[in-house]
């Protein structure tokens, strides 16, 4: 074997001792562009990519529940978590470009946002309906401030489907 066949061999083995190792860093870590590079910023727990599909399909839940997906769909703050509350308990930690689904049972409910803040809303949902709900967060001078809105069934899709999903802490029953 010449040297050029024993580099090629060497970068070879190399590159594919890397792709499991990437593979898992995508599982843990949100990536996200930091000075013009691409590269792992905040690790949440995320879902695998088949409950992220599913929940992409945008279906009505099941039973006596109304579904939210809750978005975080920008890169501001790309190293803060953002913890979801839920009628006052923690139910999941979003990152940039992550989202959350929670069913719930119909009425009102208060979510909670908090990064360096608190936002808060308070929505009442219907049996079998799908809500979306954007988490932004602005930047003014050295103040970070979380806007929650409500957005309607295609700004919300299409905000989810550029993110990922995250496992929501516990059970919600």
């Amino acid at each position: 074997m010449n040297t050029i066949e024993q580099t090629l061999l060497v970068l070879l083995t190399s590159v594919t001792l890397m792709i499991p190792i990437h593979a898992y860093a995508e599982d843990s870590f949100v990536p996200c562009n930091r000075f013009g590079r691409m590269q792992d910023c905040i690790a949440v727990p995320l879902a695998d990519q088949t409950e992220d599909a599913e929940a992409k399909r945008f279906l009505p839940p099941g039973g006596d529940k109304a579904r939210l997906y809750i978005v975080r769909p920008y890169t501001q703050e790309q190293r803060e978590k953002s913890s979801v509350l839920l009628d006052g308990r923690q139910v999941a930690l979003l990152a940039p470009l992550t989202y959350v689904t929670l069913d719930v049972t119909p009425g009102a409910h208060k979510i909670a946002l908090r990064t360096q803040g608190n936002t808060e809303i308070q929505l009442d949902v219907a049996r079998g309906k799908v809500y979306y709900i954007q988490y932004q967060l602005n930047i003014h001078f050295n103040t970070v401030t979380g806007v929650a809105k409500i957005l309607d069934e295609k700004e919300g899709e299409s905000k989810v489907l550029l993110s990922k999903k995250v496992k929501p802490a516990g059970d919600l029953n």
